[in-house]
């Protein structure tokens, strides 16, 4: 049973009136949320309704694409081309499924055929420029960034970091997912080494995507740790890991921390933790058997010294 509060909380998190009537809205107000089940559920119902919605195939793959089901957004895809062949937005996830799939090149022919096409279409030139009103339709569709965001991948993929940056900086002022682009433009000045705007653009994370300083501590933490602030570094991952408890990517980055530097009683229990969260995470799993086996030869080294 709720709290008073707790209740008032949840309601101003729900869709409101109407959700049935148009699932499409309603499954557009889940994705901004970030819960892409319920996403998945609303856009597959309106698809029911209207089969042949405008977009709406290619939303869905979306959805599918942030759960990383490959299968399912491809299956999407597919139904899309059935009813626009040409449809540069679903072209442009399917370079995304590519890159996920390990396909490079394909990615890459993928992501610069559907940013041509964008380019000669009048909303990517519209929305290029500086957005007089809020309500201006040609920043709507976050379709258009997805070009960009592919080949910024790629090119960070292959050490590309200016153009990375370029890309991702792109995609953004698109419309495409601030937050994604947000992080792959700082790990792309992390691998250029650009660590002063490392730390003057990490805490922008936190208004691009809510409660989510936890990864703008990490960012920052790489930078302290590069400098030799040690000490520093820690504080910013421990921050991160109680920021979001349950993230396993918090607490392996804490975890690798303390192991580093032969706090085995610390980091043990951290990748334990994001194992059980994670149970199919094979990093975690390396790192917890190089953890025990490193410290199972302490102590054996330690004993026989006594």
């Amino acid at each position: 049973m709720p709290t008073v509060a707790a209740a008032i909380f949840l309601a101003a998190l729900a869709p409101g009136p109407g959700a049935e009537e148009d699932p499409a809205k309603t499954a557009r107000f889940f994705l901004d949320r970030g819960d892409f089940i319920q996403t998945v559920q609303y856009f597959e119902a309106a698809l029911t309704k209207n089969p042949a919605q405008e977009g709406l195939c290619v939303d869905c793959a979306f959805a599918h694409l942030k759960q990383n089901k490959l299968d399912n957004a491809e299956a999407w895809l597919k139904k899309q081309a059935e009813l626009t062949p040409a449809s540069a937005g679903a072209q442009a996830l399917r370079g995304v499924i590519y890159y996920r799939q390990g396909r490079g090149a394909d990615a890459e022919s993928v992501g610069r055929d559907s940013l041509g096409a964008l380019e000669k279409s009048s909303a990517h030139r519209n929305s290029s420029r500086r957005r007089e009103s809020p309500a201006d339709p040609a920043v709507e569709d976050p379709n258009l960034g997805l070009p960009n965001f592919i080949l910024g991948l790629l090119d960070k993929q292959q050490g590309r970091f200016a153009a990375a940056v370029g890309n991702s900086g792109q995609a953004q002022e698109l419309g495409y997912d601030p937050l994604a682009c947000h992080l792959h433009i700082l790990d792309a000045e992390i691998g250029r080494q650009g660590w002063e705007r490392v730390m003057a653009q990490a805490p922008e994370l936190w208004a691009r995507g809510g409660a989510v300083s936890a990864e703008a501590r990490i960012f920052q933490a790489i930078v302290l740790d590069k400098r030799g602030f040690d000490q520093e570094a820690l504080d910013c991952l421990e921050q991160s890991a109680t920021l979001k408890p349950f993230a396993p990517w918090a607490l392996k980055n804490l975890a690798i921390c303390h192991l580093n530097q032969g706090r085995f009683e610390e980091g043990l229990p951290l990748i334990k933790k994001a194992l059980r969260l994670a149970t199919q995470d094979f990093q975690a799993r390396f790192l917890l058997e190089q953890a025990e086996r490193a410290a199972g030869w302490r102590s054996t080294r330690s004993s026989a010294f006594r």
